[in-house]
């Protein structure tokens, strides 16, 4: 089946479970439900009812034998990586209550011979909220020979908050891949750890553009100046990929008080993607409240000593 066939059937597939989910008795799944179905189609939202109200043609009975299908651990890794986000959580959501060792079935697959097996453990533990359960073998893969493995170990970490072990987030700003690295920077910023400032400033130099662009980030977002000279580099840099990442991180940011120099890279950049990346950045967008864009201090000139913090 072509790919994108294929991709239309499981968005057409996902779409009807979720339908079938607004009528869940758990009150959040059901809202979660109905909040995605808006999204995905926001021109039927004003006609949507409960299914006591709409068709309860083929498409909701395939729905319910989809979810009646989908009520054992084993099923549902196996099935996994081809559901959406979205109803992963809602499935999973159903299935723990009915699984007391869903966990330690998870746990199990930690052991797996196969790195891809041990990223869907780790992508289950995340979607599922059982981080904390399994926060031992997920530590253990921050030393994993797969880097999507390592990758996908350091974000969860991040979901452990306070408890959160900072000592080996740390240690991952030096990890061989850069998503890694880039990883370890915004779990530092996500648990808010003590002296970050000195621990992620070396990052601003980093060779990975996307690692670079989570420092540049972290840091602006503490008023660093370092960090505003960087992004302002970054724009200016001969590779494409550090000027893309300089724009998500004016775009993650909404740092509209330097659009000037995103306008300059949507009229004259001298490649097609970035320059298709800075207009769709500069498309109008709903206005964004005071407290909501970051203020980042102006670099000096390049003959003044700067600041590592700004005033």
């Amino acid at each position: 089946m072509p790919r994108k066939q294929d991709e239309n059937l499981k968005s057409e597939a996902s779409s009807t479970l979720l339908r079938t989910a607004v009528d869940w008795v758990e009150a959040s799944l059901a809202q979660f439900a109905r909040r995605e179905l808006n999204h995905r189609h926001p021109e039927a939202a004003t006609v949507r009812r409960s299914r006591s109200e709409s068709d309860t043609s083929a498409s909701a009975l395939s729905a319910d034998k989809l979810v009646q299908e989908c009520e054992s651990f084993e099923h549902f890794w196996e099935h996994f990586e081809s559901l959406d986000e979205p109803v992963r959580m809602l499935l999973g959501q159903r299935l723990l209550p009915k699984d007391p060792v869903l966990a330690d079935k998870l746990r199990q697959k930690f052991f797996s011979t196969k790195s891809q097996e041990r990223a869907r453990a780790i992508q289950i533990a995340l979607s599922l909220s059982l981080i904390r359960d399994l926060r031992e073998p997920i530590i253990e893969c921050t030393q994993d020979p797969d880097r999507v493995v390592r990758s996908l170990a350091v974000k969860a970490l991040g979901m452990l908050g306070s408890e959160a072990p900072e000592r080996i987030i740390v240690k991952s700003l030096d990890d061989p891949d850069g998503r890694v690295r880039a990883n370890a920077i915004e779990v530092l910023d996500q648990i808010n750890a003590e002296d970050r400032v000195r621990k992620i400033m070396p990052k601003l130099k980093d060779p990975h553009h996307r690692t670079r662009a989570a420092a540049v980030e972290s840091l602006l977002k503490l008023k660093v100046r370092n960090a505003a000279e960087e992004l302002i580099e970054l724009l200016q840099n001969p590779s494409r990929a550090h000027r893309i990442s300089a724009l998500w991180v004016i775009e993650k940011l909404s740092l509209q008080h330097i659009f000037d120099r995103v306008q300059t890279l949507a009229d004259q950049d001298e490649d097609v993607i970035v320059r298709k990346r800075a207009r769709r950045l500069l498309r109008p967008k709903r206005p964004v409240r005071s407290n909501e864009s970051h203020q980042i201090p102006v670099p000096p000139p390049s003959d003044t000593p700067s600041q590592e913090q700004a005033p």
